[in-house]
């Protein structure tokens, strides 16, 4: 599983990047015809397509981005990530992470504290938008800073993100925008429940017992998971759990009940019922409708 922004700052091989304490700009690119990888948010991402397409799938949840198309997806989410190249054979887009701090800098210095807001009913990992001609011409003088990377001052990445920040908020994604914003605003004491529970979701605990080995009590653990992830953590765990296995099924041979004792089943038919709540589908439908294993073989 690949921890993104970490992973391009250690492969810089096929693209180019600036990188500040509060925001990381890349200009992403390949050749490979077709790249899926898992991928594990650990700030917020604005991503736009230049050439190509991207999918994003997170549970039964997918999104398709083509060129001139962005998404603004959250921090901490765990996505299926597929990228696939133009006839041309390439493709690019530009990748933009930011952390809470600097949405925080930017809610007091352009939104106004008052104007932030949860969004109830919005538990979308992602917000998709048409890229706007405003946002083109950001980018298009974005790309000259990486012709002349050794001139630039970071700094005014900071000032670009905000721009284009601005943009998304003015555009169609504004209520998500501000949905990010409250969590950043609201969730210091759950930052540390999202890499606990990634590390362990595969665990064959009780709630209890995350609970019990995240040092509180079962009601406030109850209460920050709700909080940071506006599900249960029962339903967060299984979701979570059959996410990995959907990759699996997706990029390997093993056998099913293989793959569902390594995520922290207790057998294969619980397994199943739980995957096919997510996808709709067993999980050997799911695998016959999608593996690449057998095409690459």
């Amino acid at each position: 599983m690949l921890k993104v922004p970490e992973y391009f700052f250690s492969n810089q091989g096929f693209h180019a990047c600036f990188r500040h304490p509060e925001a990381e700009l890349i200009n992403y690119s390949h050749s490979t015809q077709y790249m899926v990888n898992e991928v594990l948010l650990q700030k917020h991402l604005l991503l736009l397509v230049k050439e190509g397409c991207k999918k994003l799938t997170v549970g039964s949840q997918s999104l398709t981005l083509t060129a001139g198309m962005g998404a603004l997806v959250s921090r901490g989410s765990y996505v299926m990530s597929e990228a696939s190249s133009t006839e041309t054979g390439r493709f690019r887009s530009i990748l933009i992470f930011v952390s809470d701090e600097f949405l925080l800098n930017f809610a007091a210095s352009y939104v106004g504290y008052d104007n932030v807001k949860r969004s109830p009913g919005w538990n979308s990992t992602w917000a998709c938008f048409a890229q706007t001609p405003l946002m083109e011409a950001t980018l298009a003088n974005i790309h000259v800073y990486f012709d002349l990377n050794d001139q630039v001052n970071p700094g005014l990445l900071l000032l670009k993100t905000t721009e284009l920040l601005l943009q998304v908020a003015s555009a169609q994604c504004r209520e998500q925008l501000m949905h990010l914003i409250w969590h950043a605003c609201h969730g210091k004491r759950n930052r540390s429940l999202q890499p606990f529970m990634e590390e362990h979701y595969m665990q064959p605990w009780s709630v209890e017992q995350f609970a019990e080995k995240y040092e509180t009590s079962l009601s406030t653990f109850k209460r920050e998971f709700s909080e940071a992830y506006g599900i249960s953590p029962k339903r967060w765990i299984n979701r979570r759990r059959v996410e990995a296995a959907a990759f699996e099924l997706k990029t390997t041979d093993q056998p099913i009940v293989d793959i569902a004792l390594a995520i922290g089943f207790s057998d294969g038919a619980h397994f199943s019922k739980v995957f096919k709540q997510e996808f709709q589908v067993s999980p050997q439908q799911y695998r016959n409708m999608n593996s690449i294993y057998k095409t690459t073989t």
